[in-house]
C-alpha cells in the first residue's frame, strides 16, 4: 500500500463516518477530491517517479492541510460548526484546487506517455 493510498484511506474513512456532521456541499468537494485522486493509485509509483514535487506536494496537501483540518472542524461541538462552516468551507476550496492542479500535473506524465507512443507507433490506417 503506497503513502497515498494510505492517507485516501483515512480521508474515506473520516468522510464515511462523518458526513452527517459536514455540509453537503463541503462534503461533496472532498468526495470528489477523493475520487479524483483514487484514480491515480493505479498509476502512482510511474507518476510518482517521473513528476516527484507534484506528487510530494500531493500528499503534503493530504497529509498537512486536508486530513489535520478536517479532523479539527470535526472536533468542533456541533453547536459551534455553522459559526465555522463558511471558513471551512473556503479552506476545503482551496486545498481541493491544490490537489486537482497537482493530479491534472500527475495526469499528463500518463498522456504524454501515451501521445509518446502514438508519435512512436505513426498514423492508423
Amino acid at each position: 500500500m503506497s503513502e497515498l493510498d494510505e492517507h485516501l484511506a483515512d480521508l474515506r474513512g473520516l468522510l464515511t463516518a462523518e458526513r452527517s456532521r459536514l455540509r453537503p456541499d463541503t462534503f461533496a468537494l472532498l468526495w470528489a477530491a477523493l475520487e479524483h485522486t483514487e484514480g491515480l493509485l493505479p498509476s502512482w509509483d510511474r507518476c510518482a517517479a517521473v513528476c516527484a514535487a507534484d506528487a510530494l506536494q500531493l500528499v503534503d496537501v493530504l497529509t498537512r492541510r486536508v486530513l489535520p483540518g478536517l479532523r479539527d472542524f470535526l472536533v468542533l461541538p456541533d453547536t459551534d460548526k455553522p459559526a465555522h462552516a463558511d471558513l471551512f468551507h473556503d479552506d476545503v476550496h482551496r486545498w481541493t484546487d491544490q490537489i486537482a492542479r497537482h493530479r491534472r500535473r500527475l495526469l499528463r506524465v500518463i498522456t504524454s506517455r501515451q501521445d509518446a507512443r502514438r508519435e512512436i507507433d505513426g498514423p492508423r490506417g
